[in-house]
């Protein structure tokens, strides 16, 4: 019998086509080889299933969904299925640098009492030409407080590496904003959260609208504070954080893009 591998890697992907050979060329380059992935077809109609059949590697666990789901249920089928002691999240158009798994699986395997590892992001345009952004966390200790203050220094996107606990580990349906968030602060909150200075993760930046984005956003910050509301472990002060912090960043982004209405409403809709 196989021994467990150390990191699963859960990618979930629709009509991710265009992009998703680097995905795989990244992931199957990685200086760390003791992984396995599971990649979950969330309904693709754009030849995705076409260069999944292609793949040979015995690593690698094809999940194939009839239709897309949204990638809360696919990212549950792949938690449901992994068995590796560590985990991460990875889209099917983003880029894992070479040491990305190395770097943070080290800091885990070195410190028992660590629970969490992230790392530096480098946001690119769609072709990966430019890097636009650069995103490097530093904060180390129990993340719930600055993960719900939304301060920047312990971000929520998917570069978190978890120490993997014997739990029932499920994302909340229905979520598209924030899904990561609430992830975090029900699983990870509690644990101890460290980064490594190496940079994890190559983010493609698509060329969506600003406003579809920012709308999106905030329904995503609403559904995610009602959620917080009920989860156990969560205070009245956490909850009044982070709905402070969201008020603040809405109305910021809203007059960035010159919409006084739409930041007046999101000010009203965020009330803590």
């Amino acid at each position: 019998m196989n021994s467990a591998p150390l990191v699963s890697i859960i990618t979930v992907t629709f009509n991710n086509a265009d992009y998703l050979e680097q995905c795989i060329q990244s992931v199957l380059a990685q200086s760390l080889s003791d992984w396995e992935w599971l990649i979950i077809n969330n309904g693709s109609n754009d030849g995705t299933a076409e260069i999944l059949n292609e793949l040979s590697d015995e690593r690698i666990v094809l999940v194939n969904l009839n239709e897309n789901l949204g990638v809360s249920v696919g990212r549950n089928e792949g938690l449901k299925r992994m068995t590796g002691k560590l985990f991460t999240f990875l889209d099917g158009d983003d880029v894992l640098p070479l040491e990305s798994l190395r770097s943070r699986a080290k800091i885990l395997q070195e410190d028992d009492q660590i629970g969490a590892v992230d790392g530096s992001t480098l946001t690119f345009h769609q072709d990966l030409s430019n890097v636009i952004a650069r995103y490097k966390p530093s904060f180390h200790g129990i993340p719930l407080v600055p993960l719900l203050s939304l301060d920047g220094t312990c971000f929520f996107g998917n570069t978190w590496m978890l120490r993997k606990k014997d739990v029932e580990y499920a994302f909340r349906p229905g979520l598209s904003h924030g899904e990561e968030l609430l992830f975090y602060a029900e699983y990870a909150g509690d644990v101890k959260y460290s980064y490594t200075s190496e940079t994890v993760l190559f983010y493609r930046k698509h060329g969506e609208s600003a406003m579809n984005n920012l709308n999106g956003l905030i329904a995503g910050y609403i559904k995610v504070g009602k959620e917080l509301e009920v989860l156990e472990g969560i205070s009245d002060s956490n909850i009044k954080s982070y709905k402070t912090a969201a008020r603040r960043i809405m109305f910021r982004s809203f007059l960035k893009n010159f919409q006084l209405l739409e930041a007046l409403k999101a000010w009203i809709k965020l009330a803590p």
